[in-house]
């Protein structure tokens, strides 16, 4: 230990306490020997830049960066590890004029009966006379009038072999919960402290030393704790925090605040305090990636980030999320593959990843989602064929794979879904004809098949889709007639039929939907010669 000018501390008559919770001030339990105090004067704001546990805190001018900080001033060190424990500021504090001298002549025990609070201290020199009982410093500094003439500014002498014994005993309580909430914190983050990303940091050091609600491991609930910090984590690590407005989020109402985390903006909580919700509103800043800590909210049941600008992958951990049955990430910028996890979420009723950049195919797993109701993969860059174990999907209502890169033909065991009301297909490269099986979707209301490579006839059972509204089979290369049965669909509101192989005339039972609900007919029927003579279509195209 370094020997300083004047040093003082506080007797062991006064046992040290750390259950002090402003981090700094110990009157009350004795420290144990494991652990070494290192103290200097001279005191000064800065920050402890590779120090875990003291960033930001008071620091000593003769701190030296990048050194080991169990060899900085007033730092508490595992001897046996050299991992800081604490920092104990006010533990020594310098002499300063006056009331160090008139420390240094008081002599006598009058302390034994004191309180000893923050601006109790002891020097001992040979000069004192004293056997190194507790002198006290009052509060306010008594007046120049009443000062000896012949007072000395001098720093007052210490002999090193006065310090207090340390001796055994528990943990200081204050430490045991910053190190159980760093423990717990760094283990949700699964990665060594070294490794911590900048975010993971700044939401690790805000948990333990920010947070107006003080979150005690020991007597808070360990998943509450959590999933504050994942919330937290993923402000600061997506665009929450970092400009000098304060961030770029839209709304961020309640976050880092003394709120409980179900009042913070989207979120949404049990009973229980544990988060089964969460909505970011569209269009409200978001940025970065999205942290795998996300995982840890494992309840969560809702999570809509839609319409942001997030980018990066969509984590792996999101499959660890098993009351998951609502997923909406459309309208961000995603990459890379859709990861093969999100289908063990087994309870996902609705998947929305459109208007991405998601590439490689889509999973034969998503058959396994029995719950699903609606899938949303459309612009994107995906490639492949469309999964037939979509048929499996008893409970699908809507299926958007439209604008992708899709092959082969549409599987016939995709009419095996018997509750789907929309098929959106269109915009790929799609090839073959459609099934007659397609006759057992009778909820159908949306079947949108246009701009792809399908080829020969529109069968005639199509026109036992009685709720079928629109219908969309142009830029393909169908050929043949146009069914009669279509006039069978009196709720059609929209049929294009245009840029196909398609002739002769389109009858009229057809004509008269339009006397019901259809707006839009357009059929190849422009020119002298057009291939399909329609006298009720909206519009005509081919060639003049």
């Amino acid at each position: 230990m370094r020997k300083s000018a004047s040093l003082e501390f506080r007797t062991s008559q006064s046992p040290l306490d750390l259950n002090n919770d402003d981090g700094f001030d110990f009157p009350g339990t004795i420290l144990p020997n494991k652990y070494e105090v290192l103290s200097m004067p001279h005191m000064e704001e800065r920050k402890c830049c590779n120090c875990f546990y003291c960033t930001p805190m008071l620091k000593l001018l003769d701190w030296m960066e990048p050194s080991a900080c169990r060899r900085w001033g007033v730092v508490l060190c595992m001897i046996s590890t050299g991992v800081v424990a604490g920092v104990l500021i006010g533990l020594f504090a310098p002499s300063w004029g006056p009331a160090a001298s008139m420390n240094s002549n008081s002599g006598g025990n009058e302390s034994n009966d004191a309180t000893i609070n923050d601006t109790t201290a002891v020097t001992q020199g040979n000069e004192s006379g004293s056997n190194g009982t507790v002198g006290m410093i009052p509060s306010s500094m008594p007046s120049p009038s009443i000062l000896p003439s012949n007072t000395s500014y001098a720093p007052s002498p210490f002999d090193m072999a006065s310090l207090p014994t340390l001796q055994q005993g528990p943990p200081p309580p204050l430490l045991d919960r910053k190190d159980a909430l760093l423990s717990l914190l760094l283990q949700s983050s699964k990665v060594p402290s070294q490794s911590l990303s900048y975010a993971q940091y700044q939401a690790t050091m805000w948990m333990i030393q920010d947070d107006p609600l003080y979150l005690n491991p020991n007597t808070n609930q360990t998943q509450y704790i959590i999933e504050r910090y994942v919330l937290v984590l993923l402000y600061m690590s997506m665009g929450g925090i970092g400009k000098s407005n304060g961030g770029q989020w839209v709304n961020s109402a309640g976050f880092l605040s003394e709120l409980t985390t179900c009042d913070w903006m989207g979120v949404t909580c049990k009973e229980d305090g544990i988060v089964i919700e969460m909505i970011i509103f569209e269009n409200n800043g978001l940025s970065s990636s999205i942290p795998p800590e996300l995982s840890l909210l494992s309840s969560l049941k809702h999570l809509d980030l839609n319409n942001n600008d997030i980018t990066g992958i969509i984590p792996s951990e999101i499959g660890l999320l098993q009351h998951l049955n609502y997923i909406n990430l459309s309208h961000n910028d995603f990459k890379n593959e859709i990861p093969n996890s999100l289908f063990n979420c087994s309870k996902l009723q609705y998947i929305d990843l459109s208007n991405n950049n998601l590439v490689g195919s889509i999973s034969s797993n998503i058959g396994s989602l029995l719950d699903l109701t609606s899938i949303a993969l459309s612009n994107n860059v995906l490639v492949g064929s469309v999964p037939r174990e979509i048929g499996n999907l008893s409970f699908l209502e809507s299926l958007s794979l439209h604008e992708n890169y899709l092959s082969g033909p549409i599987p016939p065991e995709i009419y095996n879904a018997t509750s789907l009301r929309s098929i959106r297909l269109f915009k790929n490269t799609l090839n073959g004809s459609i099934n007659d099986n397609i006759k057992h979707l009778v909820n159908l209301s949306q079947l949108l098949i246009q701009n792809n490579n399908l080829s020969g006839t529109i069968p005639s059972v199509i026109g036992q889709l009685e709720q079928l509204e629109f219908l969309y089979i142009n830029h393909n290369e169908f050929q043949g007639t146009i069914p009669n049965a279509i006039g069978n669909l009196v709720n059609l509101r929209a049929l294009y039929m245009h840029s196909n192989f398609l002739q002769g005339n389109v009858s009229s039972s057809i004509c008269n939907l339009r006397e019901v609900f259809l707006e839009n007919m357009w059929a190849d029927c422009k020119g002298t010669s057009p291939s399909v003579v329609c006298e009720c279509c909206t519009k005509c195209f081919g060639e003049s």
